[in-house]
C-alpha cells in the first residue's frame, strides 16, 4: 500500500505541475491498438486524449493516423470522439470526424521554424514537412491520413478536456508488418510552437505523436513485405512486368543488391544457381534445387545473372495442375552460399502479375 500511494502522489505532482508548464498542450495519453491483425479485416484503435485550459475553447479537433499507403484508409476508415465533458449544454464533446481535404489545409505553423502563418499545405502535406522525412520505423510506403471533427469542440478556459478517439482502420495484404503512429492537434493552431521559446529553446507545443509498436498483418499476399525493415533490395526483378505462370518468365538476379545495399555472399561469384519450388493450388509443391545445368543462370551483366523459363514446364506440370507461387533462392555450385531475401531472410516469393 505504501508504494502505491507514494505513486499516486508522484503521479499527482506530475500533472499538477504540467498543468502549470504546459497550460496550452495536447496530449495522446495512450493508444489501444492490436499486436496483430489479419489482411482484409478492419481493427479498431482507441486514443487516450487530454488537453489543457485554453487549447481548444472552440475549435476543430485533427486526428492524424499513419497507415501504410495499400490500406485505402482516407476511403474506407473512420473517426469519432468521445467526452463526458459538456460545455453548459450546447456542445457536446462528442462526434464524428471526417478526412481533412483541401478545406482545411491552411493553418498556422511551427514559429520556432519561422514559418508562422498560413501554408495552403493539407495537414497531411504539412505533417510530413514538420517530422522532415521521420516515418518512425517505417521505411517508406506510408502516409499520413487525417480526420477533423465535423463538430467544433467548446471548452471553459479553466477546465481540461479529457476524451476518447475511436479509429477504424482497414487492413491491407501488402505488408507482414508496420508501424502505425498518430497525431492529435486542432485547427487553429496546427503545428504551432509558442514564442517566446522556454529556456530549453522550444515554446508551449499544440499537438502531440505517438508510435506505437511495429504490428504483425497475417494473411498478406506472397510479395508482402515487413515495414519495419530492412528496406526491399533490388535482388531480385521479374520480366515482362505483367505475366502468368504459364507464359515465359526472365528471373534476373543482382548479386550486389543485398541488405540496405550491401553486396549479397554471391557478388563476384563463378557461377550461380537458381533454387526453385512451384507451390500448387491443392498445396503441393514441386521443387527443382539439383543445381543442374537447367538451374544455372547466365551472367547478364555487372554481376547480374538471369535465367528465362516456362514454369510449367520447368517444373514438369500437367494440364491440371494450377501454379499459385514461385519460391527462389539462389546458391553456389556446390551449394554451401545460399542467398536468400534479405528482407526476412526467407526464400523470394513471386505471384502471377497481371497488366
Amino acid at each position: 500500500m505504501k508504494n502505491k500511494i507514494s505513486f499516486n502522489i508522484k503521479y499527482l505532482l506530475f500533472f499538477v505541475i504540467l498543468a502549470v508548464v504546459c497550460s496550452m498542450c495536447m496530449f495522446i495519453i495512450s493508444v489501444e491498438q492490436p499486436s496483430t491483425a489479419g489482411a482484409g479485416s478492419t481493427m479498431t484503435v482507441t486514443l487516450q486524449i487530454d488537453m489543457k485550459p485554453e487549447q481548444n475553447n472552440n475549435n476543430y479537433l485533427v486526428l492524424g493516423v499513419l497507415v501504410p499507403k495499400d490500406w485505402n484508409v482516407a476511403n474506407s476508415g473512420t473517426a469519432s470522439f468521445d467526452s463526458d465533458y459538456d460545455f453548459d449544454g450546447t456542445a457536446p464533446a462528442s462526434g464524428n470526424m471526417r478526412v481533412a481535404g483541401s478545406d482545411f489545409g491552411s493553418f498556422q505553423q511551427d514559429e520556432a521554424k519561422n514559418t508562422s502563418g498560413k501554408t495552403g499545405n493539407t495537414w497531411a502535406e504539412q505533417i510530413d514537412i514538420y517530422r522532415n522525412g521521420d516515418i518512425g520505423e517505417n521505411y517508406g510506403a506510408v502516409e499520413w491520413v487525417v480526420f477533423i471533427s465535423e463538430n467544433r469542440v467548446k471548452v471553459r478556459e479553466d477546465e481540461d478536456f479529457s476524451g476518447t478517439i475511436t479509429v477504424t482502420i482497414p487492413v491491407g495484404s501488402g505488408h507482414t508488418g508496420a508501424q502505425l503512429g498518430y497525431f492529435l492537434g486542432n485547427a487553429n493552431h496546427g503545428l504551432k510552437i509558442e514564442d517566446p521559446p522556454r529556456d530549453d529553446g522550444k515554446g508551449e507545443q499544440h499537438f502531440d505523436f505517438f508510435f506505437t509498436d511495429c504490428m504483425t498483418i497475417t494473411g498478406a499476399s506472397g510479395e508482402a513485405t515487413d515495414l519495419c525493415g530492412p528496406a526491399p533490395t533490388n535482388v531480385v526483378a521479374i520480366s515482362p512486368e505483367g505475366y502468368l505462370f504459364n507464359d515465359i518468365i526472365t528471373i534476373k538476379f543482382d548479386a550486389k543488391e543485398g541488405i540496405d545495399g550491401e553486396p549479397t555472399a554471391l557478388n563476384n561469384a563463378g557461377a550461380v544457381f537458381l533454387c526453385a519450388t512451384a507451390v500448387l493450388a491443392d498445396g503441393s509443391t514441386k521443387i527443382v534445387c539439383d543445381n543442374n545445368a537447367s538451374a544455372q543462370m547466365s551472367l547478364a551483366g555487372n554481376n547480374i545473372w538471369e535465367l528465362t523459363m516456362w514454369p510449367t514446364g520447368y517444373f514438369g506440370l500437367s494440364g491440371g495442375q494450377v501454379m499459385t507461387e514461385l519460391h527462389m533462392n539462389f546458391q553456389n555450385p556446390d551449394g554451401s552460399i545460399i542467398v536468400l531475401n534479405p528482407t526476412n531472410n526467407q526464400d523470394v516469393v513471386i505471384v502471377p502479375q497481371c497488366n
